[in-house]
């Protein structure tokens, strides 16, 4: 998710249209609709969520191979 969603800005808005589509259609409302609660009725995770949390994974598992700040400056 993390390579998908780091192309260009055109292309990541086009995703989080089309999942606000999704919820949309699939909670049989107008395209009007906002889907904050419906997001959280259906307990789904949006998918500026879903990146961040894999960001945070992979910080996670490398984070005593990556470089610090306080390493950088003595």
């Amino acid at each position: 998710m993390v390579q998908f969603l780091g192309r260009g800005d055109n292309e990541n808005i086009a995703v989080l249209k089309l999942q606000k589509r999704v919820i949309q259609i699939r909670c049989g409302v107008g395209t009007g609709t906002s889907c904050r609660q419906l997001l959280k009725d259906y307990k789904t995770l949006t998918v500026t969520f879903l990146y961040v949390l894999e960001v945070i994974c992979i910080i996670r598992m490398y984070k005593f191979s990556l470089e610090q700040n306080a390493h950088v400056h003595d």
